[in-house]
């Protein structure tokens, strides 16, 4: 998996360690002919005055989405605009981020908005 770090990408292998400083963009890619499966701990140091808690919920409520089969049919995931529109009430802070954040997540969230995408799903917190 190529993983970008700010404007760096990088070659991630099982084990391998990716520091982000806060407030950098960043994201995940597949650079692979396969699917791609992988499982990432996140650590947040200095502690975020966020609980952990938050990203992982947005994962089990993408998941219980998927297991549900409320996804596209060509993707396979929950629509982007639903996701978007659920990060955002999640990490409203990132939609103020310098390119992606402001070009493409505040339009998608916008998106989500008009298709009427919940943005609490609680049959899906524990």
């Amino acid at each position: 998996m190529t993983v970008r770090v700010g404007k760096k990408l990088v070659e991630a292998s099982p084990g391998y360690v990716v520091k982000v400083p806060a407030g950098t963009v960043h994201g995940l890619l597949n650079t692979g002919k396969v699917p791609l499966i992988t499982e990432v701990d996140l650590i947040f140091t200095p502690p975020d005055p966020r609980p952990q808690s938050d990203l992982i919920l947005f994962a089990v409520i993408l998941d219980g989405l998927i297991r549900d089969g409320q996804v596209s049919k060509r993707s396979g995931l929950a629509p982007l605009s639903q996701q978007t529109l659920l990060f955002q009430r999640r990490f409203p802070e990132a939609m103020d981020q310098p390119g992606i954040g402001k070009l493409a997540m505040r339009p998608l969230a916008a998106l989500g908005r008009l298709r009427r995408y919940p943005t609490e799903y609680h049959e899906y917190e524990w």
